[in-house]
């Protein structure tokens, strides 16, 4: 067996880190810290939302 990355979401982020995965909800969230915003996505529906 081989792992492999995938990309799941293009966010086009400048600074993007800091992943952490909401076992309860099923969301992934990660922040970029250059534009100040915090992102989601739900890999099951590809829905994807950011704070302004």
């Amino acid at each position: 067996m081989t792992d492999r990355a995938e990309l799941l979401y293009d966010a086009r982020n400048t600074l993007g880190e800091g992943p952490w995965w909401d076992s309860d909800n099923g969301w992934l969230y990660w922040t970029d810290i250059t534009d100040k915003k915090i992102h989601r996505l739900a890999p099951e529906s590809g829905s994807t939302e950011a704070s302004v």
